[in-house]
């Protein structure tokens, strides 16, 4: 039986996360402090002259500064100019995670699943904080520390101890000496989680220490810290990594050579039977203020909520074997979503529109676009989770008349030299039944296409010839009515986008594509062109196996001839026996991990 990418057999696609749930808090508001707070009387005017001084990397430069002033103006708050910034400790700096094992149990391991210090590269996860050295303290001062109610149970602090090493501080419990105030604390703040729904905590953290004589309050301090989203990459991004399955060695060696002219590394290839290496992971990344000023990153892959019957897509588990230093690995699923539309869970219905501004309102990292609507949607608590990040607020459309169900089945971005800096590709089925159209009125209707190929037989038991003439295509009613089913999908969808994003004619880039009709939805019929993927400057498409006229294939000459004039290199991947017959293409057979770019987030009108 031939296997198929959705229903029941992409029912082996797994994801997981665990929410976070706290009391919601206003990003703005006063937050109720938690932990041991001293009583708060009246503060004396007479002591109170901001001897206790709390710093955090304020100004973003990956220091903390004593003497420069742009540490401490507006440490209580957090906008695009200033405002610390720390990662979700998930990844494993040590290697101590297990590579196999549970699925439920291989989730649990991360750096700041325990309580210690996982070497020194794990601080670098972590906002420094410092308390300035209090000279004039009283003697019999003491200070606690609070962190806000809805970040509590999201972050946790390391004090360093006389011996150098960092230990737990438990605001609920510890206490910091009048010696140590005046020498100044050395602590460290950890990210346990990213931000799971942003009702329950919206990545803000805020640290009151307070220091007391008695139940007199002495002096005290407020810093505001946020925990960096993790954001999806998009096709501008520089690529850095392609990966792969070892399934088919045709198109790993098509694609290694498009990763090859890319002057990319040798492409990665999974050891898996599961051959759909887009949908079971995705990368994406976390970033902060690094050392010397740098972005400190963290690579982040989304392993997919596909969980059907009780059961993780096994092939998902790569993101445990790819989690190491500065690599994390995110799971959020609900074990209650709808099996039947599990296919919407796979990430090649996950893509990310580029960067754009649009009547005022910029998208510095663009907007994820997926294929969900109110009656057939992805699951709920990872689609909560992305939201969540509030950085690349989603856009959907409507994706149910696929088989499959996937965004990269009609559509890509490609970049290109303009005022936007990159255009939309779409499929476009009205332009292939012309141009076979043509083709019949030049009297070429005996013209062959998919020659010398085949596709599965109807009750999916072999194999059958996949070869018709250009009259026989135009006479499938099948074809020519799913194409023009997909034609008027693909319109919507366009007008979604289009509305959107400001996207005029002169930015959308047309390609032929016929489409079939398969369990009572549309596929591709001919190879989906737009179904590749872009290594920077090169776009790795799927041969379109269609008419030869004039030794040209149409659709490929089609192809090259609106992508080329742009700037593009295409480079074609044989994908028919183990992608196309199966209802997928090259983007669906691959992944690639992208370089952030060099402007961060916070540097970006990003306020959330």
């Amino acid at each position: 039986m031939t296997p198929k990418r959705r229903t029941p057999l992409l029912a082996l696609l797994p994801l997981v996360a665990l929410a976070c749930s706290s009391a919601p808090t206003e990003s703005g508001s006063t937050p109720k402090p938690t932990g041991s707070a001293a009583p708060a009387p009246v503060v004396d005017p007479a002591t109170n002259k901001q001897g206790l001084v709390l710093l955090v990397d304020n100004n973003r430069n990956g220091t903390i500064d004593f003497d420069d002033p742009s540490e401490q103006k507006g440490r209580d708050t957090w906008d695009d100019t200033h405002g610390a910034v720390f990662l979700a400790n998930i990844d494993d700096d040590t290697l101590r995670c297990p590579r196999t094992g549970k699925d439920l149990d291989l989730m649990k391991c991360f750096d700041a699943a325990d309580d210690v210090v996982n070497g020194d590269d794990d601080l670098l996860d972590m906002a420094p904080m410092r308390t300035k050295p209090w000279e004039k303290v009283p003697a019999d001062a003491t200070a606690t520390l609070a962190i806000s109610e809805a970040a509590a149970a999201n972050v946790r602090l390391f004090k360093r101890g006389e011996d150098g090493s960092y230990v737990v501080f438990d605001p609920a419990s510890a206490t910091l000496s009048a010696a140590e105030l005046k020498a100044g604390v050395d602590m460290y703040l950890e990210g346990k989680d990213i931000i799971r729904d942003s009702s329950a905590w919206d990545g803000f953290v805020d640290v009151h220490i307070v220091a007391t004589v008695g139940d007199r309050i002495v002096d005290e301090d407020k810093v505001r810290l946020k925990v960096a989203p993790v954001i999806s990459p998009n096709h501008l991004d520089a690529p850095e990594q392609v990966y792969t399955t070892a399934g088919d060695p045709n198109f790993n060696a098509d694609v290694a050579a498009s990763s090859t002219a890319a002057k990319l590394p040798k492409p990665i290839q999974f050891k898996s039977q599961d051959v759909w290496a887009q949908d079971f992971f995705d990368p994406a990344y976390m970033v902060m203020p690094g050392e010397g000023g740098k972005q400190h990153v963290m690579h982040a892959n989304f392993r997919s909520a596909n969980f059907t019957q009780n059961t993780f897509r096994a092939a998902g588990k790569v993101v445990f074997d790819l989690r190491g230093k500065d690599v994390a690995a995110i799971v959020a699923y609900d074990p209650r979503h709808n099996d039947n539309m599990d296919s919407l869970n796979s990430f090649g219905n996950m893509e990310t529109i580029p960067p754009y501004t649009l009547a005022g309102k910029s998208f510095p990292y663009g907007r994820i676009l997926r294929g969900h609507i109110p009656t057939w949607y992805a699951d709920p608590t990872f689609t909560k989770m992305i939201e969540s990040q509030g950085v690349q607020d989603p856009i959907y459309v409507d994706t149910e008349w696929l088989i499959v169900g996937h965004v990269d089945e009609f559509l890509t971005y490609i970049p290109v030299s303009s005022p936007r800096g990159w255009a939309l590709v779409v499929a476009d089925a009205t332009m292939a039944r012309k141009m076979l159209q043509d083709l019949s009125a030049r009297g070429l209707g005996a013209t062959k296409l998919h020659e010398g190929l085949s596709v599965w037989n109807s009750s999916g038991s072999g194999r059958v010839s996949a070869m018709k003439t250009v009259a026989q295509v135009l006479a499938d009613q099948d074809v020519m009515s799913a194409s023009q089913l997909a034609q008027g999908k693909i319109d919507k969808a366009l007008t979604i986008i289009r509305d959107a994003v400001g996207l005029t004619d002169a930015e959308i880039i047309r390609v032929p594509t016929l489409f079939e009709s398969e369990m009572g939805a549309a596929v591709a019929w001919d190879p989906g062109t737009v179904n590749g993927i872009v290594l920077g400057n090169r776009f790795a498409a799927p041969k379109a196996h269609s008419a030869i006229v004039e030794g040209k294939d149409i659709v490929q000459k089609a192809f090259e001839d609106a992508l080329v004039p742009r700037g593009m290199v295409v480079d074609w991947v044989e994908d028919w026996d183990t992608y196309h017959i199966n209802l997928g293409e090259v983007h669906c057979g691959s992944n690639v991990r992208r370089t952030p770019p060099a402007k961060p987030f916070w540097m970006q009108g990003v306020k959330r």
